[in-house]
């Protein structure tokens, strides 16, 4: 279940929209159409293997049976179900996740939601909500027991890629090359993994100072740049240049961060990664990069700002919208950032001409570059 301060800010982020993935929604009114018709989309999963269809669902459901205890610690039970009725909604929730996954690939399997695009993205985003997962190991074993039968040596993964590229938040084109099975909760956590950073022992550090708009450190002469090849999709770096100059506009510094897409579903994804990290133990990136970009942004005109620097896709249309939807997103969320040592340590030195003309402080804090130039007395602390 998400946690309660961040499902009363915006209850509808977590609610499915036209399917039902696992127990906690089963019985919502909107999406028991979709409940309906999941018989078909099993039915004609289990046609593709040339396998008598009792049998194959006979093998599938003693896979369910086995792991019962391990999946009913799973949820947070609110309605009754015995182990045959919940081993039947697991099979059919399986075979519906991977029947849509193979309409990625192949035609054969378009057919019964075809033409239809509105129902097709309603699924694709309820399938991360973290109160409409199930077990990731169940859908693998339904995959082994069906869909392995008619494409052979073939990664469940790489299959979901398509679909977490739909999801993707960022310009960056996510990896998935060394995401495990075995290391994977649901399909939601698949994709906060995408994001995941290469070591997790970053130290904390204090977030009780002061950061800047991004108005206020553009005025402060600091640049703005997408993160072009990033070893991490979410990494930022700054940019200092490497001999000061007299001239200002060739001495800026630049600090390059990832290009986020906001469109009218990116608060509901980012909601359920959140969600995710702050119900169990595991990496808080995506909270870490929500707190960094909600300090960047106070209003508009920091999001016109990073708007017109490309590190921000504006794809709502209002930018007062995005600002809200930024600022929105770290309310009632305590927690300790994980974000790079490197882009967190205070760091200052001075930089001085010949005869001291000139003198620039240059202060480093979370990934947010202030660069002060005694010249024009425009002096920012943190």
């Amino acid at each position: 279940m998400a946690p309660h301060t961040l499902r009363d800010l915006s209850p509808s982020s977590f609610k499915p929209r036209v399917v039902s993935i696992g127990p906690l929604h089963k019985k919502d009114e909107n999406v028991q159409e979709l409940e309906g018709r999941k018989t078909s989309y099993m039915i004609d999963l289990m046609h593709h293997t040339n396998s008598p269809q009792k049998e194959t669902l006979k093998t599938c459901l003693e896979k369910v049976y086995l792991s019962m205890d391990q999946i009913k610690a799973c949820y947070i039970w609110t309605d009754t179900y015995d182990d045959s009725e919940i081993a039947k909604m697991l099979v059919m929730d399986a075979c519906f996740i991977l029947h849509y996954i193979l309409s990625y690939h192949f035609v054969a399997f378009e057919e019964l939601d075809s033409g239809n695009a509105i129902l097709r993205q309603s699924i694709c985003y309820d399938l991360v909500l973290l109160e409409n997962q199930i077990p990731f190991f169940i859908v693998d074993q339904i995959f082994q027991c069906i869909a392995l039968k008619f494409i052979p040596n073939t990664s469940l993964i790489e299959l979901i890629h398509p679909i977490l590229s739909d999801l993707n938040l960022f310009e960056a084109d996510i990896d998935t090359d060394n995401i495990s099975i075995s290391n994977t909760c649901h399909i939601l956590s698949i994709l906060h993994q995408c994001y995941k950073p290469q070591r997790n022992n970053y130290p904390s550090h204090d977030y009780s100072s002061k950061i800047h708009s991004a108005v206020d450190l553009d005025m402060a002469g600091v640049c703005f740049k997408p993160n072009q090849n990033p070893t991490w999709v979410l990494g930022m770096e700054v940019k200092l240049p490497r001999v000061p100059c007299f001239f200002w506009c060739w001495s800026k510094p630049t600090l390059r961060m990832p290009a986020m897409i906001v469109g009218d579903d990116s608060e509901f994804i980012f909601r359920n990664l959140m969600a995710y990290e702050l119900s169990c133990t595991t990496s808080k990136h995506i909270t870490s990069y929500s707190y960094a970009i909600d300090m960047l942004v106070n209003n508009s005109k920091d999001v016109a700002k990073l708007v017109d620097s490309r590190v921000l896709l504006n794809f709502m249309g209002s930018n007062e919208e995005v600002a809200n939807m930024i600022n929105n997103l770290g309310r009632d969320v305590w927690f300790k950032p994980s974000i790079p040592l490197s882009l967190l340590k205070p760091t200052s030195r001075f930089v001085r001409w010949p005869g001291n003309h000139l003198v620039w402080p240059i202060n480093i804090h979370p990934g947010l570059l202030i660069w002060i130039s005694a010249y024009n007395m425009y002096v920012l602390s943190i």
